[in-house]
């Protein structure tokens, strides 16, 4: 590999590696079949919304998601949806274009979303590692409660981390984001690159002289 390409890659997923929100997508689909509530829809279009016109913080974001959806309901409802969800809708999600760039043993994937949706995405995608938030389950299996929320500064935390394991300095890692909430990744990484930012990225993708894609 040349000495000016990244020997670490760190992608986001919603909006970055796929068109659109990979959770939002997945709850609709459990809608369609039925194992959530009606009335759990118009609480999601509501939120994520809100959330895309800055009203929500993404901490709050989750944590009403997780209240809404997830706690008190078995994981295994969750998990046994996603192969089938992934097999009917991910080809029409993702951006080719940018998942070209994919170099599998270089690669990480960090995202919000739920690591057993993310767990297999990233399969699917040729990526070796994953990151996602986690949550916990009681006795019964059920979800209880968000045990690690995947936000702007854990995907740095992170991303600190496999910099030290590996050896790589931040000069040598890319890293693709739509959001300004992975800022300090960006900031952090030698080769950023905005990918179909929200107005607050571009805006300091502009200043700083980033990439946008």
């Amino acid at each position: 590999m040349e000495t000016n390409s990244p020997k670490l890659q760190i992608f986001d997923l919603d909006n970055t590696l796929l068109k659109g929100t990979s959770s939002f997508r997945f709850f609709f689909y459990l809608l369609l079949l039925r194992r959530l509530p009606l009335y759990t829809f118009f609480s999601a279009f509501f939120l994520f919304l809100s959330f895309r016109f800055g009203r929500l913080t993404l901490a709050n974001l989750h944590h009403r998601v997780f209240a809404i959806f997830l706690r008190g309901r078995p994981k295994s409802l969750f998990q046994d949806a996603v192969i089938p969800f992934l097999d009917r809708y991910l080809h029409k999600m993702v951006d080719r274009p940018l998942c070209e760039k994919i170099q599998t043993e270089n690669s990480v994937l960090i995202s919000s979303s739920p690591d057993f949706l993310i767990g297999p995405i990233a399969q699917r995608l040729g990526i070796a590692l994953f990151k996602g938030s986690e949550y916990a389950v009681d006795k019964d299996n059920l979800f209880c409660n968000i045990s690690c929320l995947v936000d702007g500064r854990e995907k740095l935390k992170f991303a600190k981390l496999l910099s030290d394991e590996r050896g790589v300095a931040p000069q040598e890692i890319s890293a693709y984001s739509d959001s300004d909430d992975d800022i300090p990744l960006l900031e952090w990484s030698g080769f950023p690159f905005a990918v179909k930012p929200n107005r607050a990225l571009r805006k300091i993708a502009i200043q700083r002289g980033w990439k946008i894609l």
